[in-house]
């Protein structure tokens, strides 16, 4: 009969040490928790970096709806079925407690093997979760944490069975997890899953992808918990999404004010007529079309921004050290994404928007849907000021000058 005696020492058997963390980076763990499933299952729970996990394999028999889950025991039956599985190691239940069952790709596309309020990860979000412990910068492996009983999620070595005959393989030297993303959908007319798997011998962490009538563990992460939007109004009535992030409040949509907030109207830029002409500040429309207000917001020169009266009250154009402050934040809570992917996204609620720029001739206008441009209040010289972009094809966070005559979108940061 299998033990968590021998599977932690067939995962262990050359390694006779544990790293020992700093405070600092333990603090991310959470004191573990439980989850049940629809049969009464329970399970500990596990909060790393943002994402919460369960720090067990997934044994449920039933969706989250009550409908059973067809268990096959067959090998052939089990090659050739094309709906959701799911079977014990070697069909004996005894690995069942230990280790949970084993479910093909087709139960995982039903979207309901998890609680309610959990999902089968997404290839992302298993990224994320090895990136975590990729920043500690202790020469160690994500594999190695994962293993770990230190760390708490302490993936065990469940086996697999295989997808050509039914036949079950390596348990208590490997084990192979699904996640929910489909990979290639050109191969094999999207049959297969991206997979993690870790082995007893190394502490690598294999990403392959694997056809759906493979059967393999489930962990379940926690649904990620609601975005709290509030809202402030400009002079002119428009109503705009708040998002808290970090220690900052910003606006969750570009700016789209006709109006300083002192009540004064802000100069419209005429098509054709430079925005040079003027330094008292200007707005303008994408190509002087008012119908793209709603969705990309207005476009500012930098002498509106100047003014210091073009936010909201009690709100303001960010600083270059305040949109630092914010893509630095981003970037130090551990996401496997980068910065600009996120703040494109609506992870945080952000939701940048790319609507383009007016260049300071008056009637040239670029980028719209491709590049988002977003002025700071800093100056870089005379001429020019600084701003951050962000490309619809591009994952990074850019930082540019630009003449103060060209027209950018803006958002507010509360005071």
């Amino acid at each position: 009969m299998i033990t968590e005696k021998k599977i932690q020492y067939y995962w262990w058997y050359r390694k006779w040490f544990f790293v020992i963390f700093s405070m600092a980076f333990l603090g991310h763990l959470s004191a573990q928790k439980t989850v049940m499933d629809t049969v009464g299952n329970v399970y500990k729970i596990v909060t790393i970096g943002n994402q919460t996990w369960m720090a067990e394999n997934l044994k449920t028999s039933k969706y989250n709806d009550g409908k059973d889950i067809p268990y096959i025991e067959d090998d052939y039956d089990w090659t050739k079925t094309q709906v959701g599985a799911y079977c014990w190691y070697n069909n004996d239940t005894t690995f069942g407690e230990k280790l949970g069952a084993l479910y093909n790709g087709f139960a995982v596309d039903e979207e309901k093997l998890c609680p309610n309020g959990w999902h089968i990860p997404s290839d992302e979000e298993w990224t994320e979760l090895e990136s975590f412990f990729q920043r500690d910068k202790k020469n160690k492996t994500a594999g190695y944490y994962l293993k770990s009983k230190r760390k708490e999620f302490k993936a065990l070595p469940g086996g697999y069975r295989l997808d050509a005959n039914g036949l079950f393989n390596y348990v208590t030297f490997s084990g192979f997890w699904w996640t929910s993303t489909e990979a290639d959908p050109e191969y094999n007319e999207s049959k297969v899953n991206w997979i993690r798997g870790l082995f007893a011998h190394n502490d690598n962490v294999c990403r392959d992808y694997h056809s759906k009538n493979h059967g393999h563990s489930v962990r379940c992460i926690q649904d990620p918990k609601p975005i709290e939007y509030g809202t402030v109004s400009d002079l002119d009535g428009n109503s705009y999404k708040t998002v808290v992030i970090g220690k900052q409040t910003w606006m969750a949509e570009n700016l789209k004010t006709t109006k300083y907030n002192d009540g004064t109207t802000i100069n419209l830029l005429k098509q054709h007529s430079p925005s040079s002409d003027s330094a008292n500040g200007v707005y303008c429309w994408f190509n002087h079309q008012s119908s793209y207000k709603k969705m990309y917001g207005a476009l500012y020169d930098w002498y509106a921004i100047n003014t210091k009266k073009l936010c909201p009250s009690g709100w303001h154009v960010p600083s270059d050290v305040e949109w630092k402050k914010l893509i630095n934040y981003i970037k130090e809570e551990g996401h496997a994404l980068s910065e600009g992917t996120i703040l494109k996204s609506d992870q945080y609620g952000f939701s940048a928007v790319s609507g383009g720029c007016c260049y300071s001739d008056g009637g040239t206008f670029n980028s719209l849907g491709s590049y988002g441009y977003w002025w700071s209040s800093s100056e870089n010289g005379i001429l020019e000021a600084w701003s951050y972009n962000m490309y619809y094809e591009q994952d990074y966070v850019g930082k540019n000058n630009f003449n103060k005559h060209c027209c950018l979108s803006v958002r507010c940061v509360r005071n």
